[in-house]
């Protein structure tokens, strides 16, 4: 089965979509449940640098820069953004991030964005995410980005998922990107956290950075990204990019946790 074309993403870098992703072969613990007590952000320590858990009445994207711009840039294509009151990791609400079905070559957004105005050597990013609804044509489908690095014209990292599963794509320039699968289970239906992290400078004193992924504390996919990176502005987005053809898709996240430095 082959990786299909990453689309352009609507005003950021638009390196998503200019290659095809590498064929690749096939791929051979955070439960549902509701917490009654107090707001998630106030019970994590150490405090992060940001924390959404979207557990009061106010508009989901206040607290991203979504709430910026005027038309919402994180939502495209037939995406939308809307409170969700039954599904959620701590109560009583999550954000569900949704589209209907997406066609061949077109694409929809339900993202919310983060976006910094100097670079960062540390990036850090937990989030809580259940796919609730996923229908991938299993020949020539589409794909979900579901968190997206954009580090501009150097570069951006992607965690997608396919008809072949999660893997990571790392894009440098115009170059076509590289593919790492995501080995840890990330199964539609079930709330996981998703933790991942970016080092502009490698843990072995390499040349390149670092991207780590894990899901519920489970290493999921280690993977190099370009040593370029490190002198661009990232922005942090968190939320479906999809490009199709695919069916209807829908993912819940919840207590969304950045730290950068």
């Amino acid at each position: 089965m082959k990786r299909l074309v990453f689309l352009a993403l609507a005003g950021c870098r638009g390196v998503l979509g200019i290659d095809d992703l590498p064929a690749r072969p096939e791929a051979d613990a955070a439960p549902d449940a509701a917490d009654a007590g107090p707001r998630f952000c106030d019970k994590v320590t150490p405090k992060p640098e940001f924390c959404a858990d979207f557990d009061d009445d106010g508009p989901l994207e206040e607290a991203f820069d979504n709430a910026k711009v005027s038309p919402d840039p994180g939502v495209g294509g037939g995406g939308k953004i809307d409170p969700d009151l039954e599904q959620f990791s701590s109560a009583p609400r999550s954000a569900r991030l949704w589209s209907s079905a997406v066609l061949v070559a077109r694409n929809a957004t339900a993202y919310l964005a983060k976006m910094y105005d100097a670079p960062r050597a540390n990036i850090d990013v937990v989030v809580d995410a259940k796919i609730a609804t996923l229908d991938i044509p299993v020949t020539n489908g589409g794909h979900v980005i579901v968190l997206y690095l954009d580090f501009g014209a150097p570069g951006a990292i992607a965690v997608y998922r396919d008809a072949v599963g999660p893997a990571v794509a790392v894009f440098e320039g115009a170059s076509p990107p590289t593919v790492t699968n995501i080995t840890a289970p990330f199964p539609v239906g079930t709330w996981k956290s998703i933790h991942a992290f970016y080092l502009a400078n490698a843990t072995d004193g390499g040349a390149n950075g670092e991207f780590h992924v894990l899901i519920d504390n489970t290493a999921g996919a280690v993977v190099a990204v370009p040593a370029a990176l490190r002198a661009a502005k990232p922005s942090i987005l968190v939320g479906p990019t999809i490009t199709g053809p695919m069916g209807a898709f829908q993912m819940n996240v919840d207590n969304v946790r950045i730290d950068t430095r």
